[in-house]
């Protein structure tokens, strides 16, 4: 189990033995039973110490939360929440201009680039290992 950051607020469960996550606690009153196994709560503000319940949201499990965080970011970065951010170049586009791929390493999500920063990079890494053989 991961040990939440200290910022976090806690307070004793309904049993009083234990000490759990307030927004968890507000997430549970809210959804009316316990949260299902690998559910998060995620705060929209991004201020783990506003436990408003207009302000948290119940995720299914990790990688929603994640895309969440991922979304917001290409909100606040670029204007457009769609957009997704050039592996190779860094600069945010949206996904109609960008080749997204499965993560190769087998995890879960993908990775977004533009054709040519690909192609731009392959060229270099191959001119890298030239000179590096020369």
């Amino acid at each position: 189990m991961v040990k939440p950051p200290a910022s976090y607020k806690r307070k004793k469960d309904l049993t009083g033995q234990h000490y759990v996550s307030e927004h968890k606690l507000v997430a549970e009153e809210a959804l009316g039973k316990p949260l299902p196994p690998g559910a998060v709560v995620h705060h929209i503000d991004e201020q783990c110490d506003n436990n408003a319940r207009n302000n948290l949201v119940i995720c299914q499990d990790d990688f929603y939360h994640k895309i969440l965080h991922r979304r917001m970011k290409a909100l606040r970065e670029s204007g457009n929440a769609s957009a997704r951010r050039c592996l190779y170049c860094h600069k945010w586009d949206l996904p109609e201009h960008l080749s997204i791929k499965p993560r190769w390493n087998g995890k879960r999500g993908s990775q977004a680039y533009h054709l040519v920063c690909m192609a731009r990079y392959q060229r270099e890494k191959k001119l890298r290992s030239v000179v590096k053989t020369d």
